[in-house]
């Protein structure tokens, strides 16, 4: 059995799986570690489109497979980007607009900007705990997002800041 880490920097690792008497609860594979790769949330093994080892249960990893059931497969590590939810206030008449930046966003990549009235004036997304812009007046990240973006835990409230 092949484990693809698909992480590009774990290499590849062919290795004999035992199954125990539980299916794949207490399997054993010498050499296989639990991925982990920043940015990202690791969703369990996979063969093509199917799990065939969940992130469950770190103990068991069961599938509920039959003991004894052996095939040469490769099963690859099935990852999702991070990512923080973003709360764009810019009224206190509006409702507030959702958006989500992905863990790995860079500069440039941009975020929902007020449209109509309400863009008038618009110089960008604000955070004041940071006490800082965090995009410009198109919706912009700004390079030193980057820097800040790992302080953020899930969730971020930004205001709209106008001339």
């Amino acid at each position: 059995m092949t484990f693809k880490y698909d992480d590009g920097v774990t290499p590849d690792k062919a290795v004999r799986v035992i199954v125990g008497g539980r299916g794949w609860e207490g399997y054993s594979a010498a050499g296989v570690t639990r991925p982990s790769r920043e940015g990202y949330r690791f969703d369990g093994w996979y063969a093509g489109d199917t799990m065939v080892i969940s992130t469950s249960s770190e103990a068991a990893m069961d599938t509920g497979w039959e003991a004894g059931w052996v095939k040469d497969m490769i099963l690859t590590a099935k990852w999702t980007v991070r990512s923080v939810n973003i709360l764009l206030t810019w009224d206190e008449d509006a409702s507030p607009h959702l958006d989500v930046i992905p863990y790995n966003a860079k500069e440039g990549d941009t975020l929902w900007k007020p449209t109509g009235d309400a863009a008038a004036g618009f110089k960008g997304w604000y955070d004041e705990d940071a006490e800082r812009f965090i995009t410009d007046a198109e919706g912009a990240l700004l390079a030193d997002f980057a820097e800040l973006y790992p302080s953020y835990r899930g969730s971020l409230t930004l205001i709209a800041w106008y001339e």
